[in-house]
């Protein structure tokens, strides 16, 4: 579970990452594209930086309750692995062979 919950905060990383910057691309889109094309897409794509700060909160904005939601079930997670501690180590002190069959089954 712990896992998994550290790759949906990569892939939410990485959506942020990769939304802002195709934002980066349509503002400067590549140079290998023919110049006329280059000024034809200049000419449609202008946007002030303001506006650009604008399409970043919007990118904030939608991931935002993605990110609550995972950051809920990471505190959700912490607090489990916090209350199994005390009977975990009241097993290990009761039944060793128990806990090491537990940690192998793992």
């Amino acid at each position: 579970v712990c896992i998994q919950h550290v790759e949906l905060e990569i892939l939410l990383v990485e959506a942020e990452a990769g939304m802002k910057a195709r934002i980066d691309y349509d503002e400067n889109p590549s140079s290998a594209q023919p110049s006329s094309k280059r000024s034809l897409h200049k000419s449609f794509s202008r946007r002030s930086t303001h506006m650009k700060a604008n399409d970043y909160e919007l990118v904030d904005e939608f991931l935002a309750t993605h990110v609550k939601n995972v950051w809920e079930l990471g505190d959700e997670i912490r607090i489990r692995i916090l209350a199994g501690i005390g009977s975990s180590f009241d097993l290990a002190l009761k039944n060793p062979a128990g806990m090491v069959a537990l940690v192998e089954a793992v």
